[in-house]
Formats: C-alpha cells, structure tokens, sequence
C-alpha cells in the first residue's frame, strides 16, 4: 500500500512540475526533480505525462510572439474604453442619518415584540412535544391529497421503505 501512495504522490508532484515549469528538467527545482526520477524511470504513465507536456512546450515556442509595444498599446486601448464607458463618480460624500423615535411609544412596541417572539417560542416548544401537531398534519395532508407519508416526513418519522431518517 505504501509503494502505491509512494507512486500516487510522485504523480501530484509530477503534475504540479510539468504544470508551473514545463517539461523541461532544467527549469525543476532540484529537490523536487529528484523526487520524480523514479517515477519517470518506471512508470509509462508519467514518461505519456512528460511527453505531453514536451509537445505543449513545443506548441507554445512556436506561437508568434507580440511585441511588448503591442501588448502595451492594446492595454492602453481596453483601459480608455473602460473609461469611456464608465459610468461617471459621484464624488459627493454620503450622509445617512437615522432619527430614532423618543418616548414611550418605542419602548411599548420593543416590549410587544420580544413578548410576541417568546410566546410563539414556547407555543412552537409545547406543539412540538406534545404532538399536537402530528394528527392537524394528518388531517392536512390527507386533505390535499398528500396521504400519510407526508406527515411522516413533516414530523421527522422515518418514511416507510426508507433506512433514512429526515
């Protein structure tokens, strides 16, 4: 099992070198190199990896280079159409202001919240333990049309004929 993940991380290292250096051995960092030269002597699938990589180095030094002064000037050309199309900078500074209600009203209505999220806490808490919930989703379901199996999903039941439970 050993000599496998041995041979599996040879391959990655191999990959990650022909990728970021080409399949020039000269440009591989040393210590890296050395690290897949027995993978390069005994495996046919890393030499395919190496010759692959050889004639993507070909391809790519036989491509036409453009002069820097091209690439400079196309830089340029895609950097002022940028511009133009630019929607223009509003350079004013934003000012949000929050005016916050005073008075007893704000309290009253902070207070009517926290109470109305509290009850439906402790109304969810007792529907949920006591099962009351179950047989309205029975009745619901049966209703629409969705028979029982919907209610066995809706209140966590494992659904008949799976090993699953939601």
């Amino acid at each position: 099992m050993t000599h496998a993940n041995d041979t599996q991380n040879a391959m990655n290292d191999l990959a990650q070198l022909l990728e970021a250096y080409g399949a020039d051995q000269a440009r591989w960092p040393a210590a890296r190199r050395s690290s897949v030269e027995g993978v390069l002597a005994s495996d046919p699938r890393a030499r395919a990896m190496l010759a692959e990589a050889a004639a993507f180095d070909r391809l790519l030094d036989g491509a036409a280079s453009v002069p820097p002064e091209r690439e400079h000037a196309l830089a340029q050309r895609i950097v002022a159409m940028a511009q133009a199309n630019a929607p223009p900078l509003d350079r004013r500074p934003v000012v949000v202001a929050f005016k916050r209600p005073a008075g007893r009203l704000t309290v009253d209505i902070h207070r009517a919240a926290v109470a109305s999220l509290a009850a439906s806490l402790l109304l969810g808490m007792f529907v949920g333990s006591s099962g009351a919930g179950r047989s309205a989703l029975g009745y619901v379901s049966e209703a629409i049309g969705l028979g029982d199996d919907w209610s066995e999903v809706a209140t966590g039941d494992p659904v008949p004929g799976s090993d699953e439970v939601l």
